[in-house]
């Protein structure tokens, strides 16, 4: 994915001083992680106050149904925000730390040994990406 530092320079209206923007690398930790670390949602967004980026881990409850259709049994499980429980990973004036540690947690969590996902770019503004927010 590219990224492109000026897509969160507009203030959300919910979060007063933080990018409406954000960028969400996973939206939950699988089950065999939970006692280690918890479950929750890894996002990016810009702390337009200290005008630093952050990388942040937003908790997730998770809930599990088992529901009956015909003969068969299926599972639905559910990942919700536990509240304002919000936890920074890591905060800088620059993109390129911030991708990093978001590639390296993704690998941890969701990579396997046949695959890796790729790191993420940073956007170099020369008109050719379709999602610059350079103006």
């Amino acid at each position: 994915m590219i990224i492109c530092e000026h897509e969160f320079n507009n203030e959300d209206n919910k979060h007063l001083g933080y990018s409406f923007a954000e960028i969400d690398f996973f939206s939950w930790i699988p089950h065999k992680f939970h006692e280690q670390c918890g479950n929750y949602r890894l996002t990016l967004w810009k702390n337009l106050k200290t005008n630093k980026f952050e990388l942040i881990k937003v908790f997730m409850q998770q809930s599990v149904k088992t529901f009956q259709m015909n003969q068969n049994t299926g599972v639905l499980i559910t990942n919700t925000e536990t509240g304002e429980q919000i936890e920074v990973v890591l905060s800088n004036e620059s993109l390129e730390p911030i991708l990093t540690e978001a590639h390296e947690l993704w690998n941890k969590f969701h990579g396997s040994h046949d695959y890796k996902r790729e790191i993420d770019t940073i956007c170099t503004h020369t008109g050719l990406e379709p999602y610059c927010f350079k103006k």
